[in-house]
């Protein structure tokens, strides 16, 4: 079938970063007349899943300050 070739190909060049929206859209662009609920059951039939951005970690912090105690900090 044509769309499950055009997703998987979507898939592929967008290095799986395309959900349900955006894939939608792409497919719309192509010529593609389908709705947002078929574009999302499809993509779960062809097992395509997309990958969410890793959070981002905060440094922890080093040593306290040796300027100023820390009067906050009364535990």
């Amino acid at each position: 079938m044509k769309l499950d070739a055009a997703m998987k190909q979507i898939h592929v060049d967008m290095d799986a970063t395309y959900g349900k929206v955006r894939m939608h859209g792409e497919l719309q662009a192509l010529g593609f007349d389908i709705g947002l609920h078929r574009v999302c059951t499809s993509m779960k039939r062809l097992g395509l899943v997309t990958k969410r951005p890793k959070q981002y970690k905060y440094p922890m912090g080093g040593k306290p300050s040796v300027i100023a105690p820390n009067y906050l900090n009364r535990l």
